[in-house]
């Protein structure tokens, strides 16, 4: 049961709805609580997308589950997606702008398994679907949050390379990385690049005290990449810093 619950990827969805309410907390507009849900079960069911096409080049990562299940895991899959594009659906009849960026998100969730071949796509799919998460105000003539979807951008790319060191032996002859093109030496430098971009582009809030915590936040994972074999503990470090870097901001938003 606990694998099946891990197969939904439930931190990385609940960081992708706090994107979305980010968004609206920067513009201070009003939160349609339909959005970031239906932006969870996206994610989600990418994921889990995402790991019933991979299910036998992921034994060698030590993730069997889709394969033990292929019929199971297949119906839980068909099961999320449908019920993203139902909400999908419900947003685009309420608000036609609302519906816009939730259906960018499933067109990238069903195609990103499609182009583990094609040069830099799966990464800049990744970023880019979860960049425009906190977008939706832009189509209200908002445009403050664009400031936060840069950030995000060059934040997630860093993961994806980080991941992609990691597996660079196991995904070597079945998915075209930057790792695997440029080396391990050149991404290291290219992490350090794109996170401390991303640094630069987190948007200012009132208190000092976030943006002082946001920047100690950041700056930690070059350290632990300086390592060059904790990949794990930096991906998994980055997730968490970039959950927590999204709820101070929403808090200090909340109550500015």
């Amino acid at each position: 049961m606990i694998a099946w619950i891990k197969a939904f990827r439930f931190p990385i969805s609940f960081m992708g709805a706090g994107l979305v309410i980010l968004g609206f907390r920067i513009t201070k507009l009003p939160i349609p609580w339909l959005v970031p849900l239906t932006s969870l079960i996206i994610l989600s069911a990418t994921m889990l997308h995402n790991d019933w096409r991979d299910r036998f080049h992921d034994i060698k990562k030590g993730k069997t589950l889709a394969f033990k299940h292929p019929q199971g895991f297949l119906i839980l899959t068909l099961i999320i997606w449908i019920i993203a594009i139902l909400l999908t659906i419900t947003l685009w009849l309420s608000d036609y702008r609302l519906g816009i960026i939730p259906t960018i998100a499933i067109t990238i969730g069903l195609v990103y398994s499609e182009t583990r071949l094609i040069p830099l796509m799966p990464t800049m799919l990744v970023a880019i679907g979860t960049a425009i998460l906190p977008l939706f105000p832009i189509l209200f003539e908002q445009k403050s949050v664009v400031i936060i979807s840069i950030s995000t951008f060059f934040i997630i790319f860093a993961r994806e390379v980080i991941k992609d060191i990691q597996d660079i032996e196991i995904d070597s002859n079945y998915k075209w990385t930057l790792p695997k093109k440029l080396g391990p030496e050149k991404s290291y430098g290219m992490i350090s690049i794109l996170l401390f971009t991303g640094l630069c582009f987190i948007p200012y809030s009132s208190s000092w005290r976030i943006n002082t915590l946001i920047i100690i936040l950041l700056i930690t994972p070059f350290f632990i990449i300086l390592a060059k074999e904790k990949f794990k503990l930096a991906k998994c470090f980055l997730d968490i810093e970039l959950s927590g870097i999204i709820l101070w901001l929403i808090l200090g938003l909340s109550f500015n």
